[in-house]
């Protein structure tokens, strides 16, 4: 396993719903670093409450984050790949 990490654009989102996004053009940049596919039929509502987007897909990757004490935490997740983010990754 590649032990080299690369960071992105990634919002720690703990105001989300159940779910973890990654943007449909990081996921198509980077394909190298999806382990799994899968089709889904998921419908997000944004923070209006009125604007929806229908997604197709989810991936898992493997991601790390630092802690206060500089120790890094890594785990793979799933995230449904949504059509515009304003980061890269929205975690929750």
């Amino acid at each position: 396993m590649d032990k080299t990490w690369t960071q992105y654009e990634t919002l720690l989102d703990s105001g989300a719903l159940g779910s973890s996004f990654a943007s449909q053009l990081w996921v198509q940049q980077h394909p190298e670093a999806i382990m799994e596919r899968r089709n889904i039929d998921y419908e997000v509502k944004f923070g209006d409450s009125k604007t929806s987007q229908k997604l197709k897909e989810e991936v898992k990757v493997r991601v790390a984050v630092k802690d206060s004490n500089g120790k890094k935490h890594s785990a793979d997740i799933w995230c449904k790949v949504q059509k515009s983010l304003a980061k890269d990754f929205f975690i929750i």
